[in-house]
């Protein structure tokens, strides 16, 4: 019984999620948002893990801004360029499937508060 709880539940959290979804099917923006989100990624995994074992906040702010610097700017710059053709994703989630068997979701409510990052 737990376990269809967590199912249903998941399944609602899911379909939320999807309810909300701005549903791209031109290849040339998926093409763009998809550039955009891989390049987030990049800014999220440029430290690796060398700043992990920092446990004072700002230190480890600090060490963070240092291996991410490059990435972010580059986010910024496909942010800004992605927006700029499409204003009304900055307060969306837009979602598309790169194949039949992933469906993708980028969040630029999220990505609008990486923007100032590292300022």
């Amino acid at each position: 019984m737990k376990s269809i709880v967590i199912l249903l539940v998941s399944l609602f959290s899911s379909l939320h999620v999807i309810a909300e979804c701005l549903f791209l099917e031109n290849q040339t923006e998926i093409k763009a948002v998809s550039a955009l989100r891989n390049q987030a990624n990049l800014v999220l995994d440029a430290e690796g893990e060398n700043c992990d074992s920092i446990t004072e906040r700002d230190v480890r702010t600090s060490c963070q801004c240092k291996y991410r610097k490059e990435p972010l700017i580059k986010f910024k710059i496909q942010y800004d360029e992605v927006l700029s053709k499409k204003p009304k994703y900055s307060e969306k989630t837009v979602c598309y499937s790169e194949n039949t068997n992933q469906g993708i979701s980028v969040n630029f409510i999220a990505y609008k508060h990486m923007t100032t990052w590292c300022m």
